[in-house]
């Protein structure tokens, strides 16, 4: 392949990087394909972005929830899934993102549109994003807590699976298999 065609394709992708951009604005399909027509077989990450709502304060739209999804990826498995909130002009909303992975992991107790955190409960997530930015003491605090939940999640799965490889058991006939415990 000649440099020029090199040159073409990077600026097609280019282009439709640019024009997609803008796709997630009033009126704009809701799902984007990045690298697969721009490069097709030269790109090695294939992203499928999808927006799955709207973050609003009152009747102000003030971002959007985005699915992002590896469709194709050579460096590493693909697959994966990422969800967040992508606020417009600051880009992915870090207190959101925070308030998410408190609640999946019982950090914050939320019941209805309040949300629950050290004895002070809030009505709506926007009210608590506010409270958390406003309060950095609040915010390191519950990001310490998550890094230790999970950080102590991942060293037991670790410690779990170096008991499995401990014990043998998969050597395909079972009355030869020897366990250690």
């Amino acid at each position: 392949m000649n440099i020029f065609k090199c040159k073409q394709i990077l600026e097609t992708g280019a282009q439709q990087v640019r024009s997609k951009l803008s796709t997630f604005g009033f009126g704009g399909p809701t799902k984007v394909t990045y690298g697969r027509n721009a490069l097709k077989f030269y790109a090695s990450v294939h992203l499928n972005i999808r927006r799955t709502g709207l973050v609003k304060k009152g009747e102000e739209t003030i971002g959007s929830q985005v699915l992002v999804k590896v469709v194709k990826n050579k460096l590493a498995p693909p697959f994966k899934n990422a969800k967040f909130e992508l606020e417009f002009g600051r880009g992915i909303s870090r207190e959101g993102e925070i308030i998410d992975l408190a609640t999946k992991h019982k950090l914050i107790t939320k019941s209805g549109a309040f949300y629950s955190f050290n004895d002070r409960k809030l009505h709506g997530k926007e009210a608590f994003r506010r409270f958390l930015a406003e309060n950095g003491s609040a915010l390191e605090e519950l990001v310490m807590k998550l890094r230790e939940k999970l950080l102590d999640a991942e060293s037991k799965k670790e410690r779990q699976t170096d008991i499995s490889d401990d014990r043998g058991g998969n050597c395909g006939v079972e009355k030869f298999c020897v366990f250690n415990g």
